[in-house]
C-alpha cells in the first residue's frame, strides 16, 4: 500500500464560518486548504501548538549527522560519562 495523499471535500460550510477561514488564512499568508489542514492537526494531537513556529528560522543551523559525526561525536565527549568519586565528597 502506497503513501499516498487524500483529499477531504467539506460540503455546506456556512459563509460566517468560510469568511473567518479566509481571513485565519490570509493573516498567516497560507492558502485556506494549508491553513485548514493545520487546524486539523492540532485539533487532533497530531502536532502540539507552536512546536514549529520558529523551525524555517534555524533550518540553515539543521541538519543530519553521518555514522561518522556521531562517533566522533561520542569518542569526544567519551569523558563525560566518568564519574571521579572525589568530587562529590
Amino acid at each position: 500500500m502506497g503513501d499516498t495523499m487524500k483529499s477531504l471535500t467539506i460540503h455546506n460550510i456556512e459563509e460566517p464560518l468560510l469568511a473567518l477561514l479566509r481571513e485565519k488564512a490570509q493573516k498567516e499568508d497560507k492558502s485556506i486548504n494549508q491553513s485548514v489542514k493545520e487546524m486539523m492537526e492540532l485539533s487532533v494531537g497530531m502536532k502540539l501548538p507552536g512546536r514549529d513556529k520558529h523551525k524555517s528560522e534555524f533550518e540553515d543551523l539543521c541538519g543530519v549527522w553521518s555514522t561518522g559525526d556521531l562517533h566522533d561525536f561520542e569518542k569526544a565527549t567519551k569523558d563525560f560519562e566518568k564519574i571521579d568519586q572525589d568530587d562529590w565528597k
